[in-house]
């Protein structure tokens, strides 16, 4: 910014520099290439400032999925495990183990229906997919 301070508020002076050591005509074509230039380091800026955003926007996404991927292992493993013990055939469904695959099935759930508006709507879907 300190830069854009200095050429306002010096921008007379500067101008009148400017013609006096090319004259009219080549100023003219001084302020046509400057102008080109600075247009350029505009739409570079602005370029480099819209990839920076689109690959952070896509790290932060990345790091949201692998967050989702890892709760939801984390409850599928629980309720294997349970379903394990279950199928073995020692232990009654309604016993502690039925309460814990029960339990992880229900947070699995909870974690699908949390997520998935979330990941319609990042990925730009307005409505779910039909069953």
């Amino acid at each position: 910014m300190m830069l854009h301070d200095f050429l306002t508020a010096n921008r007379e002076e500067l101008l009148n520099r400017c013609r006096a050591k090319v004259g009219q005509r080549g100023f003219a074509s001084l302020f046509q290439i400057l102008n080109r230039l600075l247009d350029n380091a505009i739409a570079d800026a602005v370029s480099s400032y819209e990839t920076h955003r689109d690959f952070q926007g896509n790290l932060d996404m990345h790091q949201r999925l692998g967050t989702l991927a890892e709760e939801q292992r984390r409850h599928l493993h629980t309720a294997l495990k349970a379903f394990e013990a279950l199928k073995a055939g020692h232990i009654g469904l309604r016993a502690a183990t039925g309460s814990v695959l029960e339990d992880s099935l229900k947070k699995l759930r909870d974690v699908i229906d949390r997520s998935h508006p979330e990941l319609r709507l990042s990925t730009g879907m307005a409505k779910p997919p039909q069953a």
